[in-house]
Parts: structure tokens; C-alpha cells; sequence
């Protein structure tokens, strides 16, 4: 029987360390690892979360070392909550730890909540992450409308009583994204799947035996290939003749974007610091 080892850890981050807990077999060869982000910090969300734990969990009983961490100003992690934008980059610092410390395996991102909306917003345009998993997606609050065009292959998991995810508009953003794409109803479940965390676990655990993250995990991080689609699935790149093409304006940032990047995946101009498609200002009668 394997033993599971625990290690609690401050890693670096933007706005000071950030407190994290990893658990992982030693014993175990993955081709990936995992990463939880847990809901919104006012409103008492952390790592500890119980769905978050959960969702550790069963990453880690199907061999994947599990990374769970608290966002800038929760627990002992330092700094103070920055309204999504922040907390992203918290999101990139626990995906350059991961990376550090698993220097051959890509990454399962998963997010509850909050943690959904900000981490699977960096992970689709991470070429390092291979799936990502969005549990309780507060579809009415926050933009999903990136994964439209993120080829990897992604798990949504709603509760049919969530009032933070409508059934009828959870289906109708979710029939937009770009596939692989699984939607997973639990019944009866309301945001936090209370009663029902043990369907959860079981969804998560089968979506990361799926065959096509196994075989997606052979590819080289630089550039993915994804299957399901011909061209490379890369992380963000400079866009070439910046001057020409410029100035840009971001309507979730609220101000213009001097150096914005182009999605690997799809190659729309995108944000840098958010990720969010970004638009001509001439166009937009400001620039």
C-alpha cells in the first residue's frame, strides 16, 4: 500500500508567499500533476475548502501529486484580495512552482467557483496545462466566452439546484466552447455539491483516466499538440508588428493594452494581464 506524503509550503508569489499544501505518492510515475483553486476569498473560500479538498483528492488517487493553495490574503498567504486580477497571477505563480518542481509533467487546472473562473482563464492559454476541470461555475458573474476557442479538453461539473450556475445558461455557454468538452450534471447538487461529493470525486477521477489526456501528456510542453486540433496549441506569444496593428483596449481592464499577446491556440489578441480578448481603440471611436 502506497503512503501519501504531505507538504505544507509557502511558495513564492506576486504579492509575497502563498500558503499551499501538496500531497503526492512517491511511489507513483503520472505524466501529470494538479492544481485546485478554491473560491472567492471574501467570502470565506480557501484550500480547505471541503469541495476543494475533494477535488485534491481524487487528482491524487489516481497518482497526480495535488497542489491546492491559498489566494493573496487568505490564511497565511500574504498581500490582500485584488478582484480577480491578482489572484490570476497567484494562479501562474503556483503553475511555475508545479512546473519547478515537475519539470516533465503538464498540469489537470482545476478551480471551484471563483477559483474556476480565475485559474481556468490562465489555463487555457497555459501551454503547460493539458485539461481543465471547472466545478460550480458562477456563469451569471463572470466572462467564460475564452473557452470558445481553448482546444483542450475540459470537464464542467453543475449542481441542477446551483443558483450561481442557471441550468438553462450553464448549457448555452458551455454548447459554445470549443470541444473536447464534457458537461456533468449532479443532481439534485447545489453549489457547494453538498451530499454529493462523492459523484464528484468519481467524475473527476474518470475524466483524468480519459485517453486522450494520456496521450496529450506525450507531446512536448513547447509547443502542445493538441488532438483535436492541426495547429500547436501554445501558450501566449508577442504579437508581431505591434505598432501597425496598435493601440488596443481591454474592456475588462478598462484601459488601452500597449503589448497585448496573441492566443496560441486560436491567434485572437488577448490582454496580457487578464487574458480577456482585446479590441482596436480607433474602432471603438477612443483610440
Amino acid at each position: 500500500m502506497h503512503v501519501t506524503q504531505i507538504e505544507r509550503l509557502l511558495i513564492p508569489g506576486p504579492a509575497g508567499g502563498l500558503e499551499a499544501v501538496l500531497e503526492f505518492d512517491p511511489q507513483a510515475t503520472p505524466p501529470y500533476s494538479a492544481l485546485v483553486c478554491h473560491p472567492h476569498p471574501l467570502y470565506g473560500g480557501t484550500m480547505h475548502t471541503k469541495i476543494v479538498y475533494r477535488a485534491a483528492k481524487a487528482a491524487l488517487q489516481e497518482g497526480l501529486p495535488a497542489l491546492r493553495f491559498n489566494f493573496r490574503g487568505v490564511g497565511r498567504s500574504q498581500g490582500q484580495f485584488a478582484h480577480g486580477q491578482g489572484e490570476q497571477e497567484d494562479v501562474r505563480a503556483a503553475l511555475g512552482w508545479l512546473r519547478a518542481r515537475y519539470p516533465t509533467k503538464r498540469v489537470v487546472l482545476m478551480g471551484f467557483s471563483f477559483g474556476s473562473a480565475v485559474g481556468l482563464r490562465v489555463g487555457a492559454f497555459d501551454g503547460g496545462v493539458v485539461a481543465l476541470i471547472g466545478i460550480g461555475l458562477p456563469v451569471q458573474n463572470y466572462d467564460f466566452s475564452y473557452l470558445r476557442s481553448c482546444a483542450k479538453p475540459k470537464l464542467i461539473i453543475e449542481g441542477t439546484k446551483d443558483p450561481f450556475g442557471p441550468r438553462a445558461l450553464v448549457e448555452q455557454l458551455v454548447a459554445t466552447f470549443a470541444p473536447p468538452k464534457t458537461l456533468h450534471w449532479v443532481e439534485g447538487g447545489d453549489h457547494f455539491c453538498n451530499g454529493r461529493l462523492d459523484e464528484v470525486r468519481d467524475v473527476i477521477r474518470s475524466f483524468i483516466r480519459l485517453p486522450e489526456l494520456a496521450d496529450d501528456s506525450q507531446t512536448s510542453l513547447d509547443p502542445v499538440l493538441s488532438q483535436n486540433s492541426t495547429s500547436p496549441t501554445q501558450a501566449p506569444t508577442n504579437l508581431p508588428d505591434q505598432k501597425e496593428r496598435g493601440p488596443f483596449y481591454c474592456p475588462r481592464c478598462g484601459e488601452e493594452v500597449t503589448d497585448p499577446l496573441a492566443c496560441g491556440d486560436c491567434g485572437a489578441v488577448i490582454c496580457r494581464r487578464c487574458g480577456t480578448p482585446v479590441e482596436k481603440a480607433d474602432e471603438l471611436g477612443i483610440g
